[in-house]
C-alpha cells in the first residue's frame, strides 16, 4: 500500500491516535504531500531500533566483535517485562543508521542531499544559530548534516522521535485541509463518541453518566469559583433533572453567548420552576448557596456571572449530546446556528414553560396536563437533539469526504514530486531487487569481473566473505574508483576543438564522448549501485550467448597466450558478432538499472575499445551532448592559463558580479525573460507546425503543418513554460520537477550549465590555487570579494533560475510529447525517469532521438532566453571567449550578452533567409546540396523571423492615413496580420496618437514616460516599428543615425549602471570643439581610468536612488561636471573622479547646477522606487515644443551645445531653449503651409515625395535655420552676448585663439608669474587672452 493510499485509509477511518510505538518507522500513514515517500518505502521494511542494536547495525559487517553482556541481543523476554530505556544514540549512531536504510537521501560523499526532505521526514531538526536556550542547542551536529547554504544547523533525530514527527505532520496536514465547519462537526462527533464510550466502559446510559459523573465532577472542579452553578447543579441533580439541566445550558451554547441572556434565562425558567413546583427546596437551594433566600432572577444574574466557569469545565470534558460549545459569539436565540437546533432551543423553551406550569398548577386536572406537556417537551427536545446528532454526522461524513477528496486531488495533481520520487524508489527498488537476486544466482560472474578489474588495474577492491568467496569491498573501490578516474576535461580538449570547427567526425569516439558522464570517468563496476546490475546483465548474456563464452586464447596483441576472460569474451561479442539488437540492449540493462554507458565503461579496456563498440552500436546514438563538449574545451582551456592572466579574469570575474548585483538589474533580467517567454511561445507553435510538416513532406507536410497551427494542444504545449515561469501556484513545483530530473549523475553536466553559469560569471578561477604567502593574502582578499558578490547576486540568481527552470521544463515537456508522443510529467509521476535516461522501449520509439539530447536542446533553450548559451556562430563564440581569457572584459563586460543579443536580433529580422537560401540552392542544383528536412536550427530562425518581423511586408505596403470606409476584407486581414508579430505590435504603437516622439519611450500617464533601454529587446523593437513607419512615410533618412543604430543594436552590452565605455568617451572627445591638447589626453585617460574604477562602486548606487525614494535626495537632474583648467594633471585627476560624483552628499549634489535640457525647461526623475525595486526608468515628458521638434528626427543632444566647458554649455543650452517656442509656433506656420503647397503641387511631385517627406525636409531646415541664428545672437564666434557669464566669455575668447597663440600665451605666463595658469581663474584667463592676442599681433 502506497503513501497515498495508506492517508486515505486513515482519513476514512478517522483514526486520530499516534502510531503505536511498536510501529516500524516508515509504516506511519503518510502525508498527502510527502515528499520523500519512496524513503519511507525502503524503511517499511526496518523495524526501529534502540541503542543497542543501533551500535551493532553501525559496525561494519566483516569486523568481528565481542558484545559486552548487557549489549547481547535477547529474543526470550516475556512480554510482561518492559525494555530498560538505553542510553540515547549519539549523532555518529544515528548518521550510520539512516545512511544504511536511506542511501538515496545521501551523497556519494555521506552528506545529506536534500535537507528539506530530512526535515519533512522528521530525521533531521533544524537548530537556530540564534541562541535559544534549548537542550538541542547542546548537541553538536554530525559532519554529514552541515549545510552550507542555510543560516541554520541540524542534528539527526532518534527514529521514534521521527516516526512521532511524521505521525504529527500527517495529523496537521489533514486538519489544514478542513473548513472551520468541518473541523467544528468533527470535534463534536469526536466529543460525542467520547461520551458514549465513556458511559459504555462504566455501563452505565449517558443520560446516569451526566448525572453521576460529570455533574459530580463540575461541583467538585468549580465549587469554590462557581457558588451559583454549582449549588444550581447540585440542587437540580438531585431533584431529578441533572441531566436535563445540563443538556439545556448546553444547548443554550449552540450559536448562543453563554454571557448572553438566553443562559441568564435558562438559569432563571429553571429555578423558577424549582420554586413553584418545591418552594422550601429552592428556599433552602438559595440559602445554601448565597447565605439567603433571593429570587429566580437575581439568583440567575449570578449564575450568569459564572458563565465563563462553565464553557470553561465543558470544553475539558465530554459532553452530553452534541449542542455545546459554538461559542461565546453574541445573543438570543434567534443566532441559533441551524435549523434542527433552533428546535431544540424551541423545545428546551417548552420544557421550561411546561415545568413552570406544572409549578403553578392549582389542581389535579391541571397539574396532569403540565406533566403529559413536559413528557412531549422532552420527547421533542430528545427528538431535535437525535436530528442534531444525525446533521452532525452528515456533517462529519461530509468533511471526512471532502478532506479524502482533497487528498486525492493534491495526490493525483499533474505536477506531484512526491509521487514522482515515491515511484521512482519503488521503480528502483525492484530493479535492485532483480539485480540482486540474479547476481546472488551468480556469484561466480561476480568473482571473475572482480579478478579481471584487479588483474588489469593491479588495485584491490575485494575482501573473502565468510563463504570463501570474493566479496567486492565498496570502500576498497571507492578508492579504486578515485584513483583510476579519467579527467575528460584534459583528455578530450583537442577532441573537442577539433568537433567544434567541424576536423572530426564521430568517428573519434572514445570513452570521454560517452553521454552521461561527468568530468572524470569511473568504473561502474566500483559503485554501489551498479555492481549487482552488471553482474546480472552479464549473467544474462551469457546465458543467451552460451557458445560465446566457450575457452578461448588470445592470439595476438598484448594478452598473447592468454586465456579469453568474461569481458573478453563479451568484448569481441559485441564487436565482431550479432549480439542482439540495440534496442533489446537497452531495454535488458534498463531492466537492472543500467545505462549503455554502464555497459560500454564494463566491456572495453581502452578508448580505442571504446570507439569500436561505439561505430558498431553507432544507431544508439548517445553522445555527450555538444554543449557540455564545449563547456569541456573552455574548461580545459582555462585551466591551462597562466597565475597572471587566472588572476585578471578572476578579478574582472568579480567586478562583473558587482555590475549586475543590483536589485534593479535583477528586476529588469526578469523583465526581458517575462517579454521573451510569450515570443517564445509563438517560435513553439511555429516551430512544430514547421517540424510535423518537415517530416510529412509535400502536400501531406504542408497540411500536417497547417493543422498542428490550428491544433489547441499544440498552442497549450507551446505556451506552458509561461506557467511554469510565473504561475505562483506551481512554481516551486517546477524547481522540485527541473531539480529532481538534473540532479542526477547522467545530467550533471546540463545541472552545471543552467546554474553554474549565471550570468558568465566563472566563480573560483584560481581559488585557493596561491602557494606563497603573498598569494595567499591576495586569495583570501579575492575569495571574501567572490562571496559578498554572490550575496549580492541573490535576487539575480533568483530570477534566473526561476526563468531557466520554467524554460527547461516547458521545452522538455513539449519535445517529448512531440517526438515521443507521452506526457513526459505523467512517466515521471509513473516512475519511469530511468527509462527516459536510459532510452528505453518503453518510452522511447524506435529511431527517435535520445533523451539526453533532447535535455540537450531544453538546456539550451533555458539559457537562451536568458542570454546565457555560447554564441551559436562560431566567429560570435571564439571572439565572447578570447574577450573574457584575456581581460578584455574592461571594455565590453558581457560579450556573450551582446553576441546573443545580436543573433537573436538577426534571427527575428532575416533569420528565415539561411534555410531559404539553402533550400533555393537545394532546387538549383537538384537536390545535391542543400537538400533534406529542415533542422533543429532552420526552424528556430523562421519561427523567429517570422515571430519578430514575418508581418514586414504588410507594414511596408500600410498606409496609415487610409480611410475605414475605404478598406476592403484583405486590408482588414492585413491589420490583423500587423499584431501577430513583435515589430508589427511595435508600428502599431508608434503609429499610435499616444506614442511619444522620441522612439525609445513608452508614454505611462499624461506628464510620464518610461524608458525602454533596460527592458531588453523592448527598444530593440521600438526602433524597428519606428524605422517601418518612417520608411513608409518616407523620411527614415531624417531619422537614422549611425551613432543611435549602434547603440541600440550593439550598445547592449553597456548594461544600465555601468557607465560610458571607453569607445564612446574616444568619440565623445573627437567631436569636442574646444579642448586644449593636454586636456584631451588628460580627459581621454582620466575619465576612461575613473569610469572603469567606478564600476567597482555599482552595488553602492541603488544606495543613493534609495535615497532619492526617502525624499533625502532630490528628483531634478543635475550638472557635475567641472569646468576644465587647461593642465594635464587637474583635468585628469577632475576627470578620474567625476563618475564617483554620484556619491557625493545631499547636500552637494543639491547644490549643483542643474543639467540644462533643450526640449524641457524643468525634467524630473519620477517614482524613484520603481527604478530601486523595479528597474523602471520614469521621467517627465518634455515640453510640447520638444515633442514637436522630436517628431522631425532631431535629439536633444544633436541641437545641443557642444562646448565641452559645462558653464558655457549649460549657458548655450538654456539660451536656445527659451528661444525653442517661438521657433516652433513658426515651424507650425510653415507645416501648415508646406502641407496646402503639397496638396497643390503636380502629380509628378506627390510621385517623388510622400507628404511627410515634402514636409518634414523643409520643417527640418526652418528649424535648424532658427536655432543657428539663434547661437550666432549668443556669440559671434569670439564674444558672447552681454549678459553671459564673465567666465564663460573669457573662456570662450581664449579658446577662440589658434593652438599656436595658446601655446605661446601659456609659455609668457609662465614667464611673468612663476607658475601655470588656473583655467578656472578668469583673471588668468584674461591674462592668457592678452598675451595671445599680443602673440598673434606680433606674428
Amino acid at each position: 500500500m502506497d503513501a497515498f493510499e495508506r492517508a486515505k485509509k486513515r482519513l476514512l477511518e478517522d483514526s486520530q491516535s499516534a502510531p503505536s510505538p511498536s510501529q516500524p518507522l516508515g509504516q506511519e500513514p503518510s502525508s498527502v504531500d510527502d515528499r520523500m515517500a519512496q524513503a519511507r518505502a525502503r524503511l517499511a521494511t526496518q523495524p526501529p531500533i534502540n541503542a543497542n542494536t543501533a551500535r551493532i547495525d553501525a559496525i561494519p559487517a566483516e569486523d568481528t566483535v565481542s558484545l559486552p553482556a548487557d549489549e547481547v541481543a535477547i529474543t526470550d523476554v516475556p512480554e510482561a517485562v518492559e525494555e530498560q530505556p538505553a542510553e540515547p544514540l549519539n549523532q555518529e549512531q544515528l548518521f550510520a543508521y539512516y545512511k544504511d536504510r536511506l542511501p538515496d537521501l545521501f551523497t556519494e560523499d555521506g552528506l545529506i542531499s536534500d535537507f528539506d526532505v530530512a526535515e519533512e521526514m522528521g530525521i533531521l531538526t533544524k537548530i537556530s544559530l540564534v541562541p535559544e536556550d534549548t537542550p538541542q542547542e547542546k548537541i553538536a551536529s554530525h559532519p554529514s548534516s552541515i549545510s552550507t547554504t542555510s543560516p541554520y544547523r541540524y542534528i539527526y533525530n532518534d527514529p521514534l522521535d521521527a516516526r512521532d514527527i511524521v505521525a504529527n505532520n500527517v495529523e496537521s496536514e489533514r486538519r489544514a485541509s478542513l473548513s472551520r465547519t468541518e473541523l467544528s462537526a468533527e470535534k463534536r462527533a469526536d466529543e460525542e463518541a467520547a461520551l458514549a464510550d465513556a458511559a459504555a466502559e462504566m455501563g452505565l446510559s449517558e443520560e446516569d453518566y451526566v448525572e453521576q459523573e460529570l455533574i459530580p465532577a463540575f461541583i467538585k472542579n468549580n465549587e469554590k469559583d462557581s457558588p451559583y452553578l454549582t449549588g444550581f447543579f447540585k440542587f437540580m441533580n438531585e431533584y431529578g433533572l441533572g441531566s436535563e439541566t445540563m443538556t439545556t445550558l448546553n444547548g443554550l451554547g449552540t450559536g448562543v453567548g453563554y454571557i448572553g441572556d438566553s443562559f441568564q434565562d435558562g438559569v432563571q425558567a429553571m429555578a423558577e420552576g424549582l420554586q413553584n413546583t418545591n418552594p422550601e427546596l429552592y428556599d433552602a437551594m438559595t440559602t445554601a448557596i448565597t447565605g439567603g433566600k433571593q429570587d429566580p432572577k437575581t439568583f440567575a444574574e449570578g449564575a450568569g456571572r459564572e458563565a465563563m466557569n462553565f464553557i470553561t469545565f465543558t470544553e475539558s470534558i465530554p459532553l452530553l449530546g452534541i449542542t455545546g460549545k459554538a461559542g461565546a459569539i453574541g445573543t438570543g436565540a434567534a443566532q441559533a446556528s441551524t435549523k434542527i437546533q433552533r428546535q431544540s432551543m424551541q423545545a428546551a423553551d417548552d420544557l421550561r414553560s411546561a415545568i413552570k406550569e406544572h409549578a403553578g398548577a392549582t389542581d389535579k386536572v391541571a397539574e396532569v396536563a403540565a406533566s403529559k406537556k413536559i413528557v412531549a417537551a422532552k420527547e421533542r427536545l430528545s427528538a431535535s437533539v437525535a436530528k442534531e446528532i444525525d446533521e452532525t454526522d452528515a456533517l462529519k461524513a461530509k468533511a471526512k469526504e471532502k478532506a479524502v477528496k482533497a487528498a486525492d486531488k493534491a495526490w493525483n495533481r499533474r505536477l506531484n514530486i512526491s509521487k514522482a520520487k515515491g515511484a521512482t524508489a519503488e521503480e528502483a527498488a525492484k530493479r535492485a531487487d532483480e539485480a540482486a537476486r540474479v547476481a546472488e544466482a551468480n556469484q561466480d560472474v561476480a568473482e571473475d569481473l572482480i579478478i579481471i578489474f584487479e588483474d588489469n588495474t593491479g588495485k584491490t577492491i575485494s575482501r573473502t566473505g565468510a563463504d570463501g568467496r570474493l566479496k567486492i569491498d565498496f570502500d576498497k573501490a571507492r578508492k579504486a574508483g578515485v584513483e583510476t578516474a579519467e579527467d575528460v576535461a584534459e583528455s578530450r580538449r583537442e577532441g573537442v576543438r577539433q568537433f567544434l570547427t567541424g576536423d572530426a567526425s564521430v568517428q573519434l569516439h572514445g570513452l570521454s564522448d560517452l553521454a552521461g558522464q561527468g568530468e572524470t570517468i569511473t568504473q561502474p563496476l566500483l559503485k554501489p549501485d551498479k555492481f549487482d546490475g552488471l553482474v546480472a546483465i552479464v549473467s544474462d548474456l551469457k546465458k543467451r550467448n552460451p557458445d560465446a563464452f566457450k575457452k578461448k586464447i588470445h592470439k595476438e596483441g598484448p594478452r598473447k597466450g592468454k586465456e579469453y576472460t568474461t569481458i573478453d569474451h563479451l568484448f569481441e561479442l559485441t564487436v565482431n558478432e550479432e549480439l542482439l539488437a540495440s534496442d533489446e540492449l537497452i531495454d535488458m540493462l534498463n531492466k537492472y538499472g543500467l545505462s549503455f554507458e554502464d555497459y560500454v565503461l564494463t566491456v572495453v579496456g581502452s578508448g580505442s575499445e571504446a570507439g569500436k563498440i561505439l561505430n558498431k552500436l553507432s544507431q544508439i546514438k548517445r553522445l555527450r551532448p555538444a554543449n557540455e563538449m564545449i563547456a569541456l574545451q573552455e574548461k580545459a582551456t582555462v585551466n591551462a592559463q597562466g597565475v597572471i592572466r587566472k588572476a585578471i579574469m578572476r578579478t574582472e570575474n568579480i567586478r562583473r558580479g558587482g555590475l549586475v548585483s543590483q536589485i534593479a538589474t535583477a528586476a529588469r533580467n526578469l523583465q526581458s525573460g517575462g517579454i521573451r517567454a510569450p515570443l517564445e511561445g509563438f517560435g513553439n507553435v511555429m516551430d512544430t507546425a514547421l517540424y510535423n510538416a518537415s517530416e510529412k513532406g509535400g502536400i501531406r507536410g504542408v497540411a500536417a503543418g497547417a493543422k498542428s497551427i490550428m491544433t489547441f494542444s499544440n498552442w497549450r504545449d507551446s505556451f506552458r513554460h509561461m506557467k511554469y515561469m510565473f504561475d505562483p501556484s506551481v512554481v516551486s513545483d517546477t524547481r522540485q520537477y527541473v531539480d529532481f530530473i538534473l540532479d542526477r549523475p547522467e545530467l550533471a553536466g546540463q545541472f552545471d550549465l543552467m546554474f553554474n553559469n549565471i550570468n558568465e560569471i566563472q566563480r573560483l578561477v584560481g581559488r585557493g590555487e596561491a602557494t606563497t604567502t603573498l598569494g595567499k593574502g591576495a586569495d583570501a582578499v579575492a575569495t571574501a570579494l567572490e562571496d559578498a558578490v554572490d550575496v549580492l547576486n541573490t535576487p539575480n540568481r533568483w530570477q534566473e533560475h526561476l526563468i531557466r527552470r520554467g524554460a527547461f521544463l516547458g521545452e522538455l515537456e513539449r519535445l517529448v510529447k512531440r517526438e515521443y508522443g507521452i506526457d513526459l510529467i505523467d512517466a515521471i509521476n509513473d516512475g519511469k525517469i530511468r527509462d527516459l535516461l536510459n532510452d528505453a522501449g518503453s518510452v522511447r520509439p524506435k529511431d527517435a532521438r535520445s533523451f539526453i539530447n533532447i535535455v540537450e536542446d531544453a538546456t539550451q533553450k533555458a539559457l537562451d532566453v536568458t542570454y546565457a548559451k555560447q554564441p551559436d556562430v562560431p566567429v560570435f563564440r571564439s571572439t565572447s571567449q578570447f574577450i573574457v581569457r584575456n581581460g578584455l572584459t574592461v571594455v565590453l563586460p558581457f560579450p556573450r550578452f551582446m553576441f546573443n543579443s545580436m543573433e537573436l536580433m538577426g534571427q527575428y529580422m532575416a533569420g528565415a533567409s539561411i534555410p531559404l537560401a539553402r533550400k533555393m540552392a537545394s532546387v538549383v542544383t537538384m537536390g545535391r546540396f542543400g537538400g533534406g528536412k529542415l533542422t533543429a536550427k532552420d526552424r528556430q530562425r523562421i519561427s523567429r523571423n517570422f515571430v519578430g518581423s514575418g508581418t514586414l511586408p504588410f507594414l511596408l505596403q500600410d498606409d496609415p492615413e487610409e480611410k475605414k470606409e475605404d478598406k476592403n476584407a484583405i486590408d482588414y486581414a492585413a491589420d490583423f496580420l500587423l499584431g501577430m508579430s513583435v515589430v508589427g505590435a511595435a508600428y502599431q504603437y508608434r503609429t499610435s496618437d499616444e506614442a511619444p516622439s522620441d522612439y525609445k519611450l513608452l508614454k505611462t500617464s499624461d506628464d510620464t514616460v518610461m524608458d525602454t533601454t533596460p527592458q531588453y529587446p523592448m527598444r530593440q523593437f521600438m526602433y524597428i516599428g519606428e524605422a517601418v513607419r518612417r520608411i513608409n512615410n518616407g523620411t527614415f533618412y531624417d531619422f537614422f543615425k549611425v551613432k543611435d543604430f549602434t547603440e541600440t543594436f550593439l550598445g547592449t552590452n553597456i548594461r544600465e549602471g555601468v557607465g560610458q565605455s571607453i569607445i564612446q568617451e574616444v568619440a565623445d572627445l573627437a567631436s569636442g570643439v574646444d579642448l586644449v591638447d593636454q586636456e584631451q589626453s588628460a580627459r581621454l585617460i582620466g575619465r576612461a581610468l575613473g569610469n572603469y574604477l567606478s564600476t567597482w562602486a555599482v552595488p553602492f548606487a541603488q544606495i543613493i536612488e534609495a535615497e532619492r525614494v526617502e525624499g533625502v535626495r532630490g528628483l531634478e537632474y543635475k550638472d557635475a561636471a567641472q569646468d576644465p583648467t587647461m593642465d594635464f594633471q587637474s583635468t585628469f585627476m577632475r576627470e578620474l573622479s567625476r563618475p564617483f560624483s554620484r556619491f557625493m552628499s545631499p547636500d552637494e549634489e543639491a547644490a549643483l547646477p542643474k543639467r540644462e535640457f533643450l526640449f524641457a525647461e524643468d525634467k524630473r526623475r519620477v517614482a524613484p522606487l520603481f527604478r530601486v525595486l523595479g528597474g523602471i526608468n520614469l521621467a517627465t515628458i518634455d515640453d510640447e515644443y520638444g515633442e514637436y521638434i522630436s517628431s522631425f528626427g532631431y535629439t536633444d543632444y544633436e541641437l545641443g551645445s557642444r562646448s565641452k566647458v559645462p558653464s558655457i554649455r549649460r549657458f548655450e543650452n538654456s539660451v536656445v531653449r527659451d528661444a525653442l517656442p517661438g521657433i516652433v509656433e513658426g515651424a507650425k506656420r510653415e507645416e501648415l503651409n508646406l502641407r496646402d503647397r503639397y496638396r497643390m503641387s503636380s502629380d509628378a511631385v506627390k510621385e517623388r515625395f510622400t507628404e511627410e517627406q515634402f514636409v518634414s525636409s523643409r520643417v527640418r531646415l526652418f528649424i535648424k535655420k532658427k536655432i543657428k541664428k539663434v547661437r550666432a545672437s549668443i556669440s559671434d564666434g569670439k564674444n558672447l552676448m552681454a549678459d553671459a557669464p564673465v567666465y564663460a566669455e573669457a573662456m570662450l575668447k581664449y579658446r577662440r585663439l589658434s593652438k599656436e597663440a595658446r601655446t605661446a600665451a601659456g609659455v609668457r605666463f609662465f614667464e611673468k608669474f612663476g607658475r601655470e595658469a588656473d583655467g578656472t581663474n578668469e583673471k588668468d584667463i584674461a591674462e592668457l587672452m592678452l598675451f595671445g592676442k599680443a602673440y598673434e599681433q606680433a606674428k
